[in-house]
């Protein structure tokens, strides 16, 4: 949803934790309805459910954000990660930042 986006995790669509194998993941959500989503991946490398930040809140875990989008003193908008999705297959690629 673009409301609490992206750290808000009770308002999500849909959320799944996947392994990663050789450095990539792949998740899949099937029977998504058309709509403009956007999607935050956090590497949760201690498995501890959240995002660790260190000195002024800065990431110690990767993340990344569907369209790339970067935020200019913390996460990007749902409009610069939102992406729209049809009755088409969409795959998102998204960068893990660490």
């Amino acid at each position: 949803s673009d409301k609490g986006f992206p750290e808000d995790s009770t308002m999500v669509f849909r959320a799944a934790i996947g392994d990663a194998k050789d450095g990539e993941s792949t998740v899949v959500f099937p029977r998504v309805p058309s709509g403009t989503y956007a999607i935050a991946v956090l590497h949760d490398e201690n498995r501890n459910g959240r995002m660790d930040k260190g000195l002024f809140s800065l990431p110690k875990e990767g993340y990344g954000f569907s369209n790339d989008a970067m935020g200019l003193m913390g996460p990007p908008g749902f409009d610069n990660a939102g992406f729209r999705c049809g009755s088409d297959t969409v795959s998102v690629t998204i960068r893990i930042r660490y």
